[in-house]
């Protein structure tokens, strides 16, 4: 399941497939957006249950920084928010969609990260830019999720508590 959907999010990322015929419907793009747009306001709420909501079940996570990639929804979580760990505290998350697209029940947002700003152990760093790729399922109920979400970025500087 997962090398398919990998062949398949490359396809959409990198060339149009080869006898692919389709496009994402107005509706659909939207949706997808809207979710992208959920996605950066869920952790901007700093809400684990509404940022966990959004991924599905089997979904993959591929960090930037060498990590194994995190598979299923509970490894995201335990990737994401570590138990016995304090909190990271998302305070800036300025993500802005370059394209979507997408065939049938897929599709893959491509994006820029501008400016991420969180505190953690009583540290703030700040990450001044960065990529993603974001691909999303729509599920039988017609709700799209995040079903694989890989992004790479600048290195991570700590910053002063009132910085900007």
């Amino acid at each position: 399941m997962h090398r398919g959907l990998y062949a398949l999010s490359m396809c959409l990322v990198a060339a149009p497939c080869v006898g692919a015929n389709c496009e994402l419907a107005a509706s659909d793009r939207k949706a997808v957006q809207a979710m992208a747009d959920e996605y950066v306001a869920a952790w901007l709420a700093n809400d684990k249950d509404r940022v966990l909501v959004l991924l599905a079940d089997d979904a993959v996570l591929m960090p930037d920084d060498g990590a194994q990639p995190q598979l299923g929804k509970t490894a995201a979580e335990a990737f994401w928010f570590p138990a016995g760990h304090p909190p990271s505290t998302i305070e800036t998350f300025d993500a802005r969609t370059l394209a979507i697209q997408g065939c049938g029940d897929m599709a893959a947002v491509r994006g820029r990260i501008s400016r991420l700003e969180w505190s953690y152990g009583g540290e703030r760093s700040r990450n001044m830019g960065g990529n993603f790729v974001t691909v999303y399922r729509k599920q039988t109920n017609g709700r799209w999720l995040l079903s694989w979400q890989i992004w790479n970025s600048l290195p991570a500087e700590q910053v002063q508590a009132d910085a900007d």
